[in-house]
């Protein structure tokens, strides 16, 4: 028998708003690389604290997620929000550093989007594969700016723009999604 489970509105309609976000703020940055680039690492740390309380919210609140999941989603959301707000504080580190942790801040969220997709036996198939696929963009673009950090500093946040966009894509899949086809 098959039972299928409804994520709250709410949740769906807010993965698909922040999705949108993240989506119009990447393109804002990949089309405006002539502004101040802190101002791009500025924007690009915002994404990144929306994406830590996105996950968060998604382990607190997803009640289809396994505890381990919930816990994970939590824990990287955190690390997120915390990396984020880091970014945002100390913007005279060096825009080296600064871009480095945003690309690990990328990383961890891909990461999240592949934990979700491997250990949530709950969702379909073809829905893990498209969180296997975001999730491999978002930490492909992050490897590439970690092991490139000679690209220069333009190249590098047009990568993280990049990520962050696939980020967005796959988190309005995620509101998209709306249900869950449970095996009883």
């Amino acid at each position: 028998m098959q039972l299928i489970v409804e994520i709250p509105i709410w949740l769906r309609i807010y993965n698909i708003i922040i999705g949108l976000v993240f989506l119009f703020l990447s393109i804002f940055v990949i089309t405006n690389t002539e502004l101040a680039i802190s101002s791009l690492i500025l924007i690009l740390s915002i994404i990144v604290i929306f994406a830590g309380l996105s996950r968060s919210i998604n382990g607190l609140f997803d009640q289809h997620l396994t505890r381990t999941t919930r816990i994970l989603n939590m824990l990287i959301g955190g690390f997120g929000i915390v990396l984020g707000v880091f970014i945002l504080l100390f913007q005279a580190v060096g825009e080296e550093l600064l871009i480095f942790l945003l690309a690990l801040g990328l990383f961890t969220q891909g990461l999240g989007r592949i934990i979700v997709s491997l250990t949530d036996v709950l969702i379909p198939r073809w829905f893990r594969f498209i969180l296997i696929l975001f999730g491999g963009f978002s930490m492909f673009f992050s490897i590439l700016v970690i092991v490139f950090p000679g690209l220069g500093i333009v190249t590098l946040i047009f990568l993280l723009a990049l990520g962050f966009m696939s980020s967005g894509i796959g988190r309005m899949m995620t509101g998209f999604s709306g249900h869950v086809l449970l095996q009883t």
